[in-house]
């Protein structure tokens, strides 16, 4: 008898993941009440905020007519 567990093997293919623009916008709003209420340090704002535009970029724009129906 061993007393060593075998681990199964593991996929060395990543696990596709599928994000939507309403996942980005939750991102974004969690970064902005974070950033709010000071959980970045002044050195870390950059690359926050250049992230942010990145994420922004990502999510479709609003149109008049789509503000209006909300």
């Amino acid at each position: 008898m061993s007393d060593t567990v075998e681990t199964p093997p593991t996929s060395t293919e990543p696990t596709p993941v599928t994000f939507t623009s309403a996942d980005v916008q939750v991102v974004m709003n969690i970064m902005d009440v974070a950033s709010s209420r000071g959980c970045f340090r002044t050195a870390e704002m950059k690359g926050v905020g250049e992230f942010y535009e990145k994420l922004q970029s990502l999510v479709p724009k609003k149109t008049e007519s789509s503000e209006k129906q909300e």
